[in-house]
């Protein structure tokens, strides 16, 4: 029991197993240990208190099977502040610091850990330059930019991320693989996680919100492959994901994910292959809103709405081929597909696709125009490269199937 002092200090290096550090207090660093090197084992730090590192101050921390419990620090590192950090098979709870709430080191490295309730200013349970996570869990963590870790570089593999507030992942690169985000918030852009550049396989995002963009994923650039985007939420664009440039979505299923422009992906440019999008709902956009051109191929867009253009996808144009489209809804034009400037190359290539049961007052299934309005021929050649069936126009019946929509300029209607 430190009664209010450091407990152990040393110049050199420190190891201990199976003790108990309570109560230790610096008011510089290491509340209840500083060395050049710690090696905690089957050991228990809490209520530790510092300036820099509440429970450890060092170079290199190395902890196994050990729990840190409502350490704090008034500015780095709640429970561990150091260089290199390697957490195995322990906990952190409760934590509190203004960067890190559990833990803040240049380089961190957690396997088999838990990290619960901490909290920070920034990086709520991990403040670092390149963080590590492997088979590691992230519950109801805190901070106002990444709720459970901030850094430049993230690899989070066979994770959890559930319930952090200020989203769970805030870095310049996240390499995300079977991985499960659940709940977690942001006031701001992506519930799930922000990033410049994401790369996500095989992981599973599901009641992701954010008041801003994108409920689950925020990016400059995003590739996500074989992933499940379910019940995300945004504020603004991307229900699910919203990116700056380029998002190539190959293999995965988006289901209920909503927001005011793209219920599912909202981005410059879209690319999406052999991926279901079901019941998502936007304004614009129901499933896809994207500012210049989307290519689509072996996709299915089943149920998706939106209020206003484009109940499956908005576009200025897109090469869309081999895919299907079942009772999307759109509360203007386009019940499927709303392209307003569409391109004679991309609808050349529109072909093989299957349009059943859309809705939409203008355009049950296809809506072209108005800043470029294809001739008769280029939208009949359209209509014979692809499948028409029991689309319904409910205002302008005459384009059950294909709309040319001239409004005499370049706005919606």
């Amino acid at each position: 029991n430190g009664d209010g002092r450091q407990i152990l200090t040393s110049s050199t290096a420190l190891t201990v197993s199976g003790l108990t550090f309570h109560g230790g207090y610096s008011s510089t660093q290491g509340g209840a240990i500083t060395a050049t090197t710690v090696t905690a084992t089957n050991s228990t730090f809490t209520g530790n208190r510092s300036g820099l590192g509440g429970a450890i101050t060092a170079t290199t921390v190395t902890a196994t099977n050990s729990t840190f419990t409502d350490n704090s620090a008034s500015f780095l590192g709640g429970a561990i502040y150091a260089t290199t950090v390697t957490a195995t098979n322990s906990t952190f709870t409760g934590n509190r610091t203004s960067l890190g709430g559990a833990i803040s080191a240049t380089t961190v490295t957690a396997t088999n850990s838990t990290f619960t309730d901490n909290r920070s200013g920034v990086g709520g349970a991990i403040d670092a330059d390149t963080a590590t996570v492997t088979n590691s869990t992230f519950t109801g963590n805190s901070a106002s930019v990444g709720g459970a870790i901030l850094a430049i570089t993230v690899i989070a593999t066979s994770s959890n991320f559930n319930g952090n507030s200020g989203g769970a992942i805030d870095a310049t690169t996240a390499t995300v693989s079977d991985s499960r985000f659940i709940g977690n918030t942001s006031g701001d852009d992506g519930g799930a996680f922000r990033a410049t550049t994401a790369t996500v396989s095989n992981s599973t995002f599901i009641g992701n919100t954010a008041d801003d963009d994108s409920g689950a994923i925020r990016a400059y650039a995003a590739t996500v492959s074989n992933s499940t985007f379910t019940g995300n939420i945004a504020g603004d664009d991307g229900g699910a994901i919203f990116v700056d440039t380029t998002a190539t979505v190959t293999n995965s299923t988006f289901t209920g994910n909503v927001a005011t422009y793209g219920g599912a992906i909202s981005a410059y440019t879209t690319t999406a292959s052999s991926s279901t999008f079901t019941n998502n709902g936007a304004d614009y956009g129901g499933a896809i809103y994207v500012s210049t051109t989307t290519t689509v191929t072996n996709s299915a867009f089943s149920s998706n709405s939106s209020t206003q253009e484009g109940g499956a996808i908005l576009a200025e144009t897109g090469t869309v081929a081999s895919s299907r489209f079942t009772r999307n809804t759109s509360g203007t034009h386009g019940g499927a597909i709303f392209f307003y400037l569409p391109a004679q190359t991309d609808l050349s290539l529109m072909r093989r696709n299957t349009f059943s049961r859309n809705t939409a007052a203008a355009g049950g299934a296809i809506s072209l125009g108005p800043c470029i309005v294809p001739s008769r021929s280029e939208a009949a050649r359209v209509e014979r490269a692809n499948r028409f069936a029991g689309n319904r126009a409910t205002e302008q019946r005459r384009t059950n199937n294909i709309e040319r929509f001239d409004n005499g300029g370049c706005t919606g209607g």
